[in-house]
């Protein structure tokens, strides 16, 4: 594993993009962000089949908006918790979606956290930065 806490954010939406930006930098996260906009690209840089294969590791987590072009991204977690090298990775669906039968459908295929996107900034910053504190230390825990 590597020592730097490595996160891939699957989101089409600038704004959301520069929230999570904004939210890294001021809770001072030690993270490697790294953003895709399309269902697809989110599989190959998980898989690391794109144009970077040797030069990065496989995600630490996964944030991932279900509303990706192309490739949806409950069809991209589907995908991802069918190969055994990479089903591992933690996903947290990062949603606009309020639909109860999309939170069913993503628990159900392996995500491990659903959080809507909030409207109001204050809430969402401060659930955010308890889910990144969380999901740091538990990646980065030493295992023998």
């Amino acid at each position: 594993m590597s020592e730097r806490f490595i996160m891939l954010h699957g989101e089409d939406e600038d704004p959301d993009i520069e929230i999570v930006k904004n939210l890294i930098k001021k809770y001072k996260l030690d993270v490697e962000y790294h953003t895709r906009y399309l269902g697809q690209d989110v599989l190959d840089f998980v898989l690391r089949e794109d144009d970077l294969e040797n030069y990065h590791q496989a995600p630490d987590l996964v944030l991932l908006d279900i509303g990706l072009p192309g490739i949806n991204g409950i069809e991209v977690l589907k995908r991802i918790r069918s190969i055994e090298s990479v089903k591992h990775i933690p996903i947290i669906i990062l949603s606009g979606s309020s639909s109860e039968k999309d939170f069913k459908k993503c628990i159900e295929l392996g995500c491990n956290g659903y959080v809507q996107k909030n409207e109001n900034f204050e809430d969402f910053s401060i659930l955010f930065k308890s889910i990144m504190e969380s999901w740091i230390r538990i990646i980065q825990q030493n295992f023998v």
